[in-house]
């Protein structure tokens, strides 16, 4: 006698239902920790917006102040020291202060005097007011990208000189908030949108613009050229844009500034974003590996339930052989298949089955049906003839056996067969306490030759 229990495969389906769980928490944490990334993006290019407006908003205070100052000196040649610019050059976030005047001429803070014309013109500047101007060094060092605050020295209406303060771009790492992002290897850049030039660049010393960058970082392709355009166009907005190899790709993140016409851009690589994925796939796989340790223990102890319940089965199977040994002995010699049935249970057991007919009880041999009336309606559903359907599943019911078994110790049920063959099921009294049939020895053979003999006798 086989049995099987359903609790691995109730097992199995839960594991399959925890798996998918498990891939869609997968694909929700990477779709999460990409939002993340591109949350903490936009929050460390804001605060660095902010943080680099407030320092070159509190440049022009003071130069404004300074300015004002200037304003009431009638002869710049003759500036004393330029304690002016002494006084002042301790909180002014700035490299240079420099006061240009309309010839050309220009002092800076040191009190040093030479003529830039052809660098700066004044007319030009003058023209601009108060400004930010970011270009090459070309006085100082050709190669140094820098920004200059121009602010007007006014006296009776007119502009009589220009007041200026010099800040090399390679200043603005300490402005960065790179701290808010979380990540180490942050690519950090200011864009002109109206030429697409890049006023700052911290990864390389040598300034591009938004057309070449793609030979540094992103390939042209049209995840690129939408993202040249909306940081032209001054949107806000984040991508995933490939980098020269074409395998990897790097998190951008871009808003417009209150500075100029600048757009801040900010991005990191897909490797510094999967690291705390990678940091989740460990969770994961030591949570799963867990689950499949509880899971192969849960399999080891249903495997020792079962084995218990076979070796308590087998015991009662041997009990009942015992006890019915004479009634099991009669049977045998005229019935293939024999069976116990416990009524009061509702159970049916097999002691014997006829290795011809096994087919008919393969589903009770495997363990798949052991309540009686399942048995029952299985059985004649597929082995009784249609006519004959309805008296076996009534005479072969438990409250008709304890009716017709009252008083006798076995009754027959003859009945015609799917296959055209007459069948006899044989029922004989197991178990009965006080008038009370509790159990049956149940014996199923063909007898398609003594019932048609019987038949054509009875005709006769």
């Amino acid at each position: 006698m086989k049995l099987k229990s359903k609790k691995p495969f109730l097992a199995l389906i839960l594991i399959a239902v925890f798996a998918f769980f498990v891939s869609m928490s997968y694909l929700h944490v990477s779709k999460m920790i990409e939002e993340e990334c591109m949350e903490r993006l936009f929050s460390s290019a804001t605060i660095t917006e902010r943080i680099m407006a407030e320092a070159l908003d509190q440049n022009f205070k003071i130069l404004d102040k300074i300015a004002v100052l200037l304003s009431d000196y009638d002869n710049y040649d003759t500036l004393d020291g330029f304690k002016i610019f002494e006084n002042f050059s301790s909180i002014l976030k700035s490299d240079r202060i420099h006061l240009l005047l309309p010839n050309g001429d220009v002092f800076n803070d040191s009190g040093i005097l030479s003529n830039i014309s052809e660098y700066i013109d004044f007319k030009q500047e003058a023209s601009h007011g108060r400004h930010i101007s970011p270009r090459k060094d070309s006085i100082v060092n050709e190669n140094e990208q820098i920004i200059r605050q121009f602010v007007p020295v006014e006296k009776n209406g007119e502009i009589v000189a220009i007041l200026y303060a010099t800040i090399a771009c390679s200043n603005f790492s300490e402005l960065i908030d790179t701290e808010i992002s979380g990540y180490k290897k942050v690519h950090f850049f200011i864009v002109e949108r109206g030429t697409g030039n890049f006023v700052y660049d911290s990864k390389h010393p040598v300034l591009g613009n938004t057309s070449d960058y793609r030979n540094r970082s992103i390939p042209n392709d049209i995840s690129y050229i939408k993202v040249t355009e909306a940081i032209a166009e001054g949107k806000k907005g984040y991508a995933r844009v490939f980098t020269d190899d074409g395998k990897r790709y790097n998190f951008m993140a871009y808003l417009p500034s209150s500075i100029n016409d600048w757009s801040f851009v900010i991005t990191v690589p897909e490797n510094e974003v999967s690291r705390r994925l990678r940091n989740y796939h460990i969770q994961l796989a030591s949570f799963c590996f867990i689950g499949l340790l509880l899971f192969i223990f849960y399999l080891y102890m249903c495997d020792r339930e079962n084995k218990a319940k076979k070796k308590a089965d087998l015991a009662v199977h041997e009990g009942l052989l015992k006890r019915n040994e004479e009634i099991i002995a009669a049977l045998s010699n005229d019935y293939g298949s024999i069976f116990y049935i416990n009524l009061d249970a509702d159970k049916i057991v097999p002691y014997r089955m006829n290795k011809n007919e096994i087919k008919k009880y393969e589903e009770i041999s495997k363990g798949k049906i052991n309540n009686y009336e399942d048995f029952l309606k299985l059985y004649t559903t597929y082995c009784v003839d249609q006519n004959d359907k309805m008296n076996v599943l009534f005479f072969c019911s438990a409250e008709q056996l304890r009716n017709n078994l009252l008083k006798r110790k076995s009754i027959s049920v003859r009945y015609l067969s799917v296959n055209d063959c007459y069948y006899e099921m044989k029922f004989s009294v197991a178990d009965m306490e006080d008038n009370h049939l509790k159990s049956v020895v149940l014996g199923i053979a063909e007898k398609d030759y003594e019932i048609r003999k019987e038949m054509k006798k009875q005709q006769q």
